[in-house]
């Protein structure tokens, strides 16, 4: 296990790492259905919702599949394999680019899953503002050398990989000098909550001295916002506009409420734990309410001028701006220079 420490990156003006709000990437996937068009509906629901970031997966069949390549789950009515699923699912360069300008248009960052070589190079070409290496690719040494080279941060999942494995690309990226952040996964569609094993973000953060997240595959909101409160670094999880839809990965996606409700619970998380190492603390809010909720010295009545004062006139009434209870002892036995009303604090100059 790598020891080096990479404890906080940019990805684009977001910062990555404790201390800093969890970074929330909507993981479209091939939820538009091969649809252009849907594609730019996703980047314009994320923007909405206020996430962070968008990523797609760019699959090219002729690049990465072969007719022999098996359905992970047979779902679909118009594709007889994966390879003509992949195909229907590829966009042209000119309308990667649209996405890419959308985007950038909806200040919302960008990127794409490569799934072979030359998607990398397309995808260089985008000016994507981070890489994500998924975890079936985790040992697919001749695509990461290719992204390594890149100047852009690195997030990669964990739920295919071995503990040797791991251990082999992050010493890998370390090598490299790069800026990444090891995202948890369990690569079942959907995953129960059972097998979600939050736990791993601490290994990972403590064995790995770097950033980590949850890539989640649940399709509960509540694996999501667990993961926020256990410290992740950054949230991935499935976006859909209605589970019901047709693909492969609805069932383990959120839908916009989901996200509206994890983007809240961000925020709210944040604002709580912003100031969580600070024991004690003083502000002019505090100082007023202080006042206010404090005690003085009163009278249980009106008393005349040259009455020497017993503990037996005292009452202990706000506001706390007056004489402190703490002083009481000073002014017993003092005989007052003036006429003092019980509807007013006692002051030193009602004492001679």
């Amino acid at each position: 296990m790598c020891k080096q420490i990479n404890k906080s990156f940019k990805i684009g003006s977001k910062n990555i790492g404790d201390g800093y709000p969890c970074f929330l990437v909507a993981e479209i996937g091939q939820a538009h259905e091969g649809s252009l068009g849907v594609a730019h509906s996703y980047i314009d629901l994320a923007s909405d919702i206020g996430l962070d970031a968008i990523k797609f997966q760019m699959h090219l069949a002729n690049e990465e599949s072969t007719l022999d390549e098996e359905f992970r789950v047979k779902f679909s009515y118009q594709d007889k394999n994966r390879f003509e699923y992949w195909k229907r699912m590829e966009f042209s360069m000119e309308g990667w680019t649209q996405l890419r300008e959308h985007a950038s248009k909806k200040n919302i960052l960008f990127s794409a899953t490569p799934f072979s070589i030359k998607a990398v190079e397309l995808l260089t070409k985008l000016k994507i503002d981070f890489w994500k290496i998924g975890s079936g690719d985790i040992s697919f040494n001749q695509m990461i050398d290719k992204i390594i080279k890149k100047n852009e941060p690195i997030l990669f999942s964990t739920g295919l990989g071995s503990e040797k494995e791991i251990d082999n690309l992050t010493i890998k990226l370390r090598n490299n000098n790069k800026k990444f952040a090891i995202l948890h996964c369990t690569s079942k569609y959907p995953a129960s909550l059972k097998q979600t094993r939050l736990n791993m973000l601490d290994f990972y953060k403590k064995n790995y001295n770097c950033p980590s997240g949850l890539s989640d595959h649940s399709g509960n909101v509540n694996s999501s916002i667990s993961s926020i409160a256990r410290g992740a670094n950054i949230l991935e999880a499935h976006l859909t506009f209605e589970k019901k839809m047709f693909g492969p990965d609805s069932k383990a996606s959120l839908n916009p409420k989901d996200f509206q409700l994890l983007k809240k619970y961000r925020d709210d998380y944040y604002e709580i734990k912003i100031n969580e190492n600070q024991i004690f603390f003083d502000d002019k809010e505090k100082r007023r309410n202080k006042i206010i909720f404090g005690r003085s010295l009163s009278l249980k009545k009106n008393l005349q001028k040259g009455h020497v004062l017993k503990k037996t006139d005292i009452l202990f009434k706000k506001p706390g701006n007056g004489i402190k209870p703490s002083e009481l002892e000073k002014v017993i036995n003092k005989k007052l220079c003036k006429n003092v009303s019980s509807k007013k604090l006692l002051k030193w100059n009602d004492f001679k």
